[in-house]
């Protein structure tokens, strides 16, 4: 399961106040997000740590700084990768949340997929297979 940090578990990772994290976020000084479950987005370690690396320092005229210079970001950045939440995987099968609640509960969903903080997902191709498994 591929992991992306919150934007908690980033602010952590490079030492900086999460209200501060909110602020850059807010003003479009954090990079684009690696990764979504539902509608929670999240980074890769090596994006946060890619950030830290190269962050504008203290002093610096940030007014005049481009934050989506592609030569200002790591050279794995990509679109930002969407993971079905439980309720759009339920919704996608027409199946009802609760239901697969208990599926979950009970080992009969695929493992998922990725996970951004504590909130898990699966990729829509993992989703497929298991409905189509289903409808067997």
């Amino acid at each position: 399961m591929i992991h992306y940090l919150s934007l908690g578990e980033f602010a952590e990772r490079v030492d900086i106040a999460f209200d501060t994290m909110k602020k850059y976020r807010k003003e479009g000084r954090l990079p684009g997000e690696d990764g979504e479950v539902g509608r929670n987005r999240g980074w890769l370690p090596e994006t946060a740590d890619y950030w830290l690396d190269h962050r504008v320092g203290a002093g610096a005229r940030t007014d005049l700084y481009d934050y989506t210079d592609p030569d200002r970001l790591p050279a794995t950045e990509t679109a930002c990768v969407h993971y079905l939440s439980l309720g759009e995987f339920a919704e996608r099968a027409n199946i009802s949340v609760n239901t697969m609640k208990g599926y979950r509960k009970d080992g009969r969903l695929p493992g998922e997929d990725g996970e951004v903080g504590r909130n898990r997902g699966w990729l829509p191709e993992t989703a497929d297979e298991w409905i189509a498994a289903l409808a067997r």
